[in-house]
């Protein structure tokens, strides 16, 4: 069986699998989609992964086999929660593929960061965020923390929220303590470079490397460094207590929020240290310098015998993958322009996206491109024209692998390592698309 069969079938099993646990675990009742009509539940979660940014009649016309109208869809969608395509996800996201391509040294990267959704403008939802400076007053947003596969794009977790409860510190705690992982490497941005997330990274035994912060909002361990090429090893105390004797001793206090009386704000992170104190943690401190002449942070679990400084910033180099992803996820499988109003609906939009996401990536994974050795650079198959066909793939019945293969062969772009270009951020608002709401 090649990739693109084998992935269609786990892709089918996986959303039958969530529907068998979500009757399960939700108590959903049986004779929910019992009736028989052309949108059963396999098909509406099949269509909400594989839509893309047209209207809503032009995407049901479009679907393979399928005519029905777009208030029969709304109507089907109503009974369809978006937690059920996380199951979903789960299920069909899989990174242990058992492939050595995807592996740094025997272990999995796996990068840990946010990503933001737009959503219809809303001010009685949930997801609203004020602010004066727009022209509607506020603006409607999801935040996804999320776990990444750095080698083999595929989503390990996520934790979805609207953007008014979203803290990423605590997300990432969450993914961390409920998770059982393989041997892995997280690879993640300063904004993780938090006492209480280390610890939770160590008490679980798990290798990482987190960029820190150089100036005055370091870590105090961190501000005592020269500010030079380095690589050391530092030992410091965490403590509850604010003693005169404590502060001798240069023990840093850490707020538990377990004083009487005190009342910490639902996003205050420093107040989920849940680790006993004292608590002695031991780092390792990479320092290094980029291309351009800056210096770069690095705090490490890993030891010097296996990886050396020059590895330590080459592991981190590659988390930019992540936003790479990220990319792909928002303009490819078309996440950046939500096409609904209510929340469960987005919600079951991003979850869709993710899923598509994960099995462009698993057949792209498995396609071996025979390279001309006398052509001037390498080549990869175009993300963007993978995933359209991919999609049509999944959608239609019966639809040849070995074809779907062929065709993603003949869309090619050239590997040009090394490239650097200039960042330049260009906000823009939400335009939504009401054509496409019930």
């Amino acid at each position: 069986m090649n990739i693109a069969d084998k992935v269609k079938m786990e892709f089918e099993d996986a959303i039958r699998s969530a529907i068998k646990d979500w009757q399960r675990d939700a108590d959903e009742p049986a004779n929910l989609f019992s009736r028989n009509r052309k949108l059963d539940q396999m098909t509406m979660i099949k269509l909400l992964c594989l839509m893309g940014g047209n209207s809503l009649r032009k995407e049901l016309y479009d679907y393979p086999s399928l005519k029905v109208s777009a208030s029969s869809f709304s109507e089907r969608r109503a009974a369809i929660p978006s937690e059920l395509l996380y199951y979903v996800l789960r299920r069909f996201s899989d990174t242990d593929n058992g492939n050595d391509a995807f592996l740094y040294k025997s272990r999995k990267l796996i990068g840990i960061d946010g990503v933001n959704f737009n959503t219809a403008l809303n001010k009685d939802a949930p997801s609203f965020m004020p602010a004066s400076n727009t022209a509607k007053g506020g603006y409607n947003q999801y935040k996804a923390t999320v776990m990444v596969d750095l080698l083999s794009n595929q989503t390990v977790d996520m934790v979805l929220h609207p953007i008014s409860k979203q803290n990423e510190h605590a997300d990432a705690a969450f993914m961390v303590a409920w998770n059982d992982f393989p041997p892995c490497i997280f690879v993640c941005d300063r904004l993780y470079s938090s006492y209480p997330l280390i610890a939770d990274f160590q008490q679980k035994g798990l290798d990482f490397v987190i960029r820190t912060k150089q100036n005055n909002g370091a870590l105090k361990p961190i501000q005592a460094l020269p500010m030079e090429e380095l690589d050391v090893d530092i030992e410091f105390v965490l403590t509850d207590s604010q003693s005169q004797a404590s502060k001798e001793k240069g023990h840093i206090y850490v707020n538990t929020g377990s004083k009487r009386g005190k009342v910490n704000s639902p996003r205050t992170y420093v107040s989920r240290f849940a680790h006993p104190l004292p608590y002695i943690m031991r780092l390792r401190v990479v320092r290094g310098r980029l291309p351009n002449g800056d210096l770069e942070t690095l705090l490490t679990s890993l030891s010097r015998d296996e990886f050396s400084a020059a590895e330590i910033m080459e592991l981190y180099r590659l988390r930019w993958r992540e936003e790479i992803f990220f990319r792909h996820i928002k303009y490819d499988c078309g996440a950046s322009r939500m096409k609904c109003k209510k929340e469960d609906y987005s919600r079951q939009e991003i979850y869709g996206h993710f899923i598509t996401s994960a099995a462009v990536w698993k057949i792209i994974n498995g396609i071996v491109l025979e390279q001309n050795p006398d052509n001037a650079y390498e080549y990869k198959i175009n993300i963007k024209m993978a995933t359209y066909l991919v999609k049509l793939f999944l959608a239609t019945p019966g639809a040849s692998g070995e074809q779907l293969i062929a065709d993603m062969s003949q869309y090619l772009v050239q590997v040009k390592p090394d490239r650097a270009n200039v960042r330049n951020l260009h906000p823009t608002s939400f335009v939504p698309f009401n054509y496409r709401v019930a």
